[in-house]
């Protein structure tokens, strides 16, 4: 019975030890998937377009963000976002692209 009982105890030691590694590997995949996941949404981050030196420009009355220079005149308050911070400007002039 002791052999038996050592035998017994050495196939659980090995199964703990095999339970262990699958883990530990299991949790090192997930972490890799996880940082992975969290580099593709950083680099489609409206923050992280702004850390490139890029503004976001809104109307400063209204919020409504400014994409089209057809949507400003001279002496309309803008307020720009930048990656630090935020300031609120009035438009002096606009040259519209056509």
């Amino acid at each position: 019975p002791a052999v038996r009982v050592e035998r017994l105890l050495g196939r659980q030691k090995t199964a703990l030890q095999r339970l262990v590694s699958a883990a530990r590997e299991q949790l090192s995949r997930v972490e890799h998937r996880y940082e992975l996941a969290a580099r593709s949404l950083h680099s489609v981050s409206p923050l992280a377009t702004l850390d490139r030196g890029y503004a976001i420009v809104a109307d400063a009355d209204t919020g409504r963000v400014l994409t089209d220079t057809k949507d400003v005149r001279p002496g309309t308050d803008v307020r720009a976002k930048l990656h630090r911070g935020e300031f609120v400007a009035t438009v002096k002039s606009v040259t519209n692209d056509d």
